[in-house]
């Protein structure tokens, strides 16, 4: 056993939020948690080549073997056996643990000479002519309990609270030459004592790079093309609750001509439901989604003739509007119709539990144009639109797709006498799915990418609508 009280890892500090308030919460399960940590331990061979560099100090053999001396002793091969974090009440972190099988290499020497090839033995000289090979496996456990503070514009430290080390089974095998169980005891002494002075700064160079690799999902600028990019930081320090580990991110909209856009300190804080089923969730605040469609929905008015190739139902409204005007002049009669449709303010999305819905104002005139090129208003309409809004998450996008769910028209002004539009509102809310909602629909295929929190690229989730969050898990 051994024990280190503080090992200190640092990160960089990175600091481009100008937001205070929470964008986007990230859950994961211990289960998940476990899995993303042990495959970064094990990606590109971080853990096995760091601990090939154990140095492993030559050993003279006592007694009548003290001729011999094995030398060059390295380490040829590392096999993880396994990877567990274990959460820990009270400790902002967790516990580590790790099985780790070690193969070690080197050479004995006598008179200077002897070679070995076998890749995973300790090769002896010749000895009376006799090719000597020698094999040593050490398998230990490492146990590490982390604690995660001093959070810092994004960065935070880890503080090694213990690290121990639990020895198993260590095995010599020699042959051709016979050693006493006290040069045995020797060589499992001197291999121990090694490993033990070193394999805690080694893990402390592991987690110091899974650490900033972590990092490196959530303190992030992603491209959002082509409006500017999604910029997103740590807000606080991790925090573990019931086998659950939460993360909190800050997230703003970098706009090309408007600069930082970032959740207003006024919106409502977020309360999730319980996740313990689920091994992983993303929140993403309706503010953040509301930035997004303010970036995204910027309509400008839209002119269109009332004919049948552009609403299905044009002949129809022509004719009930005529048909509401008290005394229509003689050239309306026989005029193309038109219409010119104009938002009245950004959309604004609702969420909450079980539902999601789009608020949107807009501006309707129907009017004539006049042989000199002047047009003629017959009525200006205000229609305020319901839109249910769906969702889905590809590859790490998020998709939006509005329908109308209720809509309803008020009449403005008419230089025409007319005073009375309801008969036309259902038509209305035809006009308006078949031009405007489309018009929505086409630009909301620039979808939102998602951060990959902890290295997770969301992709066919279960989505859950709750108060001020859309709910994202897998």
């Amino acid at each position: 056993m051994w024990k280190i009280l503080v090992l200190v890892l640092f990160g960089t500090l990175v600091n481009f939020s100008e937001g205070n308030k929470v964008g986007l919460i990230s859950m994961l399960s211990f289960a998940e948690y476990e899995s993303v940590v042990g495959s970064q331990l094990k990606k590109d061979g971080l853990l096995q080549n760091q601990l090939k560099k154990i140095a492993l100090e030559d050993i003279q053999l006592p007694g009548l073997l003290g001729l011999l001396k094995i030398n060059g002793l390295n380490i040829a091969d590392v096999v993880l056996t396994t990877h567990k974090l274990n959460y820990v009440p009270g400790l902002r972190g967790a516990e580590m643990i790790t099985g780790i099988r070690l193969s070690i290499g080197g050479s004995l020497g006598i008179l200077g000479d002897g070679e070995c090839t076998f890749t995973v033995c300790v090769s002896l000289p010749r000895l009376a002519g006799i090719p000597t090979l020698i094999k040593i496996s050490v398998e230990f456990q490492s146990s590490v309990k982390l604690e995660l503070t001093d959070y810092q514009a994004g960065s935070l430290r880890v503080i090694f609270r213990e690290c121990n080390l639990l020895f198993g089974d260590i095995t010599i095998e020699i042959l051709s030459v016979n050693l006493t169980p006290t040069a045995l005891n020797i060589i499992k002494n001197s291999i121990i004592g090694n490993i033990n002075v070193q394999i805690c700064n080694i893990l402390q160079i592991v987690i110091n790079v899974v650490r900033d690799r972590l990092l490196d999902t959530m303190n992030v600028v992603i491209p959002f093309e082509p409006f500017g990019s999604l910029r997103c930081q740590l807000a606080s320090l991790p925090n573990t609750i019931d086998s659950i580990l939460w993360l909190h991110l800050f997230v703003d909209f970098d706009i090309g001509g408007q600069g930082l856009l970032s959740i207003p300190d006024s919106a409502p804080d977020i309360i999730l439901p319980p996740l313990e089923k689920y091994r992983y969730c993303q929140c993403v605040h309706a503010a953040v989604l509301n930035i997004f469609l303010s970036v995204v929905l910027r309509i400008q008015p839209q002119e269109f003739s009332c004919t049948p190739s552009v609403f299905s139902r044009a002949d129809e409204l022509r004719a009930a509007i005529l048909a509401l005007i008290p005394d229509p002049p003689p050239f309306i009669s026989s005029a193309i119709l038109y219409f010119r449709i104009s938002l009245l303010q950004s959309p604004v999305l609702q969420l909450g539990n079980g539902f999601a819905i789009v608020k949107v104002s807009a501006q309707i005139e129907f009017f004539v144009k006049n042989s000199d090129g002047s047009r003629t208003s017959i009525v200006i309409l205000q229609t305020s639109l319901s839109l249910s809004a769906t969702f889905s998450v590809t590859k790490g996008y998020l998709y939006t797709s509005l329908s109308i769910s209720s809509h309803n028209v008020a009449l403005i002004s008419s230089a025409l006498g007319i005073t009375d539009v309801s008969s036309i509102e259902p038509l209305c809310g035809h006009l308006m799915g078949e031009t405007f909602l489309v018009s929505i629909n086409a630009l909301l295929s620039a979808a939102i990418p998602l951060p990959p929190v902890m290295t997770v690229i969301l992709d066919k989730v279960l989505i859950q609508f709750i108060e001020h969050g859309l709910l994202l898990c897998i």
